[in-house]
């Protein structure tokens, strides 16, 4: 701009205040309230941002800790119908129960009792339950402890009966097998009172979970089917048209879920381990196994099987242990993928947390580029050119210098100023000039009316 001259008045530029007419808000507060609004909407993205990610990581947490359960439950019940099996068989035999089973029968007992107590810490602790989903495992533990007190008087019953002959049982014998079966599926049943919304529960872990049922249901059913066999192998008699019927019954419940296995297998996104076991299962059940069954079914007329008892129980427990393998492995799948699911819902915590920071990071920084870098500029400007106005001409505003708009107005200010500077000087030299022709003027009448006086004293002389 250099000297151009500029013909602004400077007393125009004098900003508006309240008690202007017409009051216009003043740059600083509208900076303010800016600022607050941003902070506000900030604020509000923020809250929902974070309370979504934490609700959808609460969610997955409270369905891995679902799952467990109700695979703790499954395996839990898998080893109690073993225990049910050999009661079964021991109670079908002439004699007490042979010492080796007894050993069998206290060691799965105990196993089962371990799988019960460790799934009852689970339901009392309820880590990772909130809600009706802790009223949930509540009710589901006392319903396991009295399952588990009808469990007791049913094995202080069979113990009786068991160590003694067949002629000495009770009358109640016969049917305490029944009763256990019944027991059995009333515990496994009981995983209703724990299982959550399907629409909340992601594809995968819904189709681990249907496996798991799946391979529980051959595991089960198979395992019926088995004792009766069993028993028949043991005592070297026919099966009578009954059991047959029933043991028919069983098996195409089994040949039902082994055909929706074979579906699901084909499914997108199987756990391999899972796709495996099944195949093992497909394999040992319903190849090897079931030419021995087959076997043993039509011999079962006469009682003349082609195998005893113990070659017999070695190789279906074989093959019922990959049903067992399979129940382990989906639901350790459906657990696998509820922790992916909490590891995502992690990372988008993760995610919201720091798009939050970063928002916040982002509002600070225009925050005080408005209030320092804008608004505390043009207010000292503001400030310089009312003094300036004012006629105080020894402002300084060359701090208040930079590379945008408010730069241009500061050193349009600084022209103002030195124009200012410059008429004030041109004013100071006017006046010294007109002070000094005064002077010389008044040395100039003194001389004249001096030599008037000399002359006019001359003449009277």
């Amino acid at each position: 701009m250099g000297d151009a001259t500029v013909s602004c008045d400077i007393a125009s530029l004098k900003p508006w205040s309240p008690n202007s007419e017409g009051y216009v808000m003043r740059l600083k507060e509208a900076g303010l309230i800016g600022c607050g609004a941003s902070a506000l909407l900030v604020g509000g993205f923020m809250t929902h941002s974070v309370s979504n990610a934490w609700s959808e990581r609460n969610a997955a947490l409270e369905l891995g800790a679902t799952i467990q359960l109700q695979n703790d439950l499954s395996d839990a019940t898998i080893l109690l119908s073993m225990e049910r099996s050999l009661t079964q068989v021991g109670l079908n035999l002439p004699t007490a129960l042979p010492n080796r089973f007894q050993l069998m029968l206290q060691d799965q007992r105990r196993t089962v009792d371990a799988a019960f107590d460790a799934l009852e810490i689970k339901l009392e602790v309820r880590e990772h339950l909130e809600g009706s989903e802790q009223e949930a495992a509540e009710t589901l533990l006392a319903r396991i402890r009295d399952q588990r007190r009808t469990l007791a008087s049913f094995r202080e019953a069979a113990d009786r009966d068991l160590s003694v002959a067949a002629t000495d049982r009770s009358t109640a014998a016969s049917e305490l097998p029944t009763r256990m079966k019944q027991l059995v599926d009333e515990i496994r049943t009981s995983v209703a009172t724990i299982e959550s919304d399907d629409h909340a529960i992601p594809p995968i872990v819904q189709l681990e979970a249907r496996i798991n049922q799946l391979g529980w249901y051959i595991r089960e059913l198979g395992g019926r089917e088995r004792t009766y066999f069993a028993i028949a192998t043991a005592l070297q008699e026919p099966i009578s048209p009954a059991i047959r019927g029933e043991m028919q019954q069983l098996h195409a419940e089994v040949e039902r879920a082994r055909m929706e296995l074979l579906l699901l297998a084909q499914r997108d996104g199987i756990v391999p381990a899972v796709a495996t076991a099944i195949s093992d299962l497909d394999q040992a059940y319903f190849g090897e196994y079931d030419a021995l069954r087959r076997s043993v079914l039509e011999a079962s007329d006469t009682g003349l099987y082609p195998v005893d008892f113990d070659a017999y129980f070695a190789q279906s427990s074989a093959a019922l242990d990959t049903a067992e393998a399979l129940s382990f492995k989906a639901g350790d799948g459906a657990s696998a993928a509820a922790a992916e699911q909490v590891e995502d819902a992690n990372r988008s915590l993760i995610v919201a947390l720091g798009l939050s920071m970063a928002l916040l990071l982002g509002l600070a920084f225009a925050a005080r580029h408005i209030l320092v870098r804008v608004s505390g500029r043009v207010t000292r400007l503001s400030a310089a050119m009312e003094r300036l106005s004012n006629g105080d001409l020894s402002v300084d505003v060359s701090d208040l210098d930079g590379k945008d708009e408010i730069g241009d107005m500061v050193r349009a200010t600084a022209v103002f100023r030195e124009n200012a500077l410059r008429m004030q000087q041109m004013q100071d030299e006017q006046e010294s000039l007109r002070a000094r022709a005064e002077a010389d003027k008044r040395a100039a009448m003194h001389a004249l009316a001096s030599g008037f006086e000399a002359s006019v004293m001359g003449v009277v002389d």
